[in-house]
């Protein structure tokens, strides 16, 4: 299989690994239910096929109990994105509780070979209020802006780890590597179960590949409903635009900022590749992140938020208040 791209047969199966994880019983009072509304400080929306709560605290109803052939409808299962900072979300899903891209350092700088990398802000919350996470879901390893050094230090906390195959090399212990397309199965509250799928990710623009490494983002669907997508870090390519023929996706959480850490060329999404990733996911909602607290982005969530605008997709795109969680339904 080519590197970061697509498999020479892309039909929509994937290869899968069976892996029978109970979501952490820490977070039973934290998560919050698709359609229950929160109390306090609480904002509600809807944008195409997603309606949204986020506000900073609040009581939860119960979930209906709607059943589906494995017991559950999948258009309300409980879900909750809070970002921490950067490429950092904590996603709790009925129950389960996923952590992308830890990154908890304070604000420092960073030899990264032939360039230094400078982190502007620290996280909205520190790696002991997360608590304990089912999974991390790492994009590489190999940079300082998705893995710090308290980030490191957190994956042992997690029950797993995926990333790379390259990057579970690296970091041995409970890190599972996976190529674009191979899957995992999550088993999760009430005998459903979480599919997470690697996706193909280029690093910047073609030929970026020996200097960048191996990068992959994940699709997250339960029993074949709707899917949630993360890029990880990844300009609009090929492989992208696969992601979106194969999987009815949602909401899909885009690293943006146009990173360019070593020139005139970024390395993560840009505005262009943004508004691409839009009309490719035409029925999902655009959350953006990792465009804040790097001195090497270049683009901010005003300019996104102009171009996104001038194209009329302004009302598709959403930004993540730093800490504050956000519940979402997808219908």
């Amino acid at each position: 299989m080519p590197k970061n791209g697509l498999p020479a047969n892309s039909g929509a199966g994937s290869s899968r690994t069976e892996t029978a994880i109970q979501p952490s019983s820490s977070d039973e009072k934290s998560h919050f239910f698709l359609g229950a509304g929160q109390l306090g400080r609480a904002v509600r929306g809807r944008q195409g096929g997603i309606s949204w709560w986020s506000g900073r605290s609040g009581a939860h109803t119960r979930l209906n109990r709607a059943r589906n052939r494995k017991g559950l409808n999948v258009n309300e299962i409980p879900l909750t994105l809070t970002l921490i900072g950067g490429p950092t979300v904590l996603l709790e899903i009925n129950g389960m509780r996923l952590l992308t891209d830890p990154t908890f350092d304070p604000p420092r700088s960073y030899d990264a070979r032939d360039i230094v990398l400078t982190k502007q802000t620290g996280p909205a919350l520190e790696a002991e209020a997360i608590g304990a996470v089912d999974a991390v879901l790492l994009s590489h390893d190999q940079h300082f802006d998705n893995l710090d050094d308290a980030g490191r230090a957190f994956l042992p906390r997690a029950r797993r780890v995926l990333t790379t195959v390259a990057g579970a090399a690296r970091l041995g212990g409970q890190v599972q590597g996976l190529e674009p397309w191979q899957g995992v199965d999550l088993l999760m509250a009430d005998g459903l179960t979480l599919r997470v799928t690697a996706t193909p990710a280029r690093h910047g623009p073609a030929g970026i590949e020996p200097l960048s490494g191996d990068v992959i983002g994940f699709v997250l669907t339960i029993e074949g409903g709707p899917a949630l997508y993360i890029s990880g870090d990844t300009v609009w390519y090929h492989g992208v635009a696969e992601v979106a023929r194969r999987f009815d996706v949602k909401a899909a959480i885009l690293f943006t900022g146009a990173a360019q850490p070593r020139g005139s060329f970024h390395v993560t999404m840009d505005s262009n590749d943004a508004i691409e990733a839009a009309h490719a996911f035409l029925n999902a909602t655009i959350f953006a992140i990792h465009n804040e607290g790097w001195a090497h982005l270049t683009e901010s969530q005003e300019d996104l938020a102009k171009a996104f605008s001038v194209v009329g997709l302004g009302p598709r795109l959403r930004f993540l208040e730093r800490g504050v969680p956000v519940s979402l339904t997808v219908d």
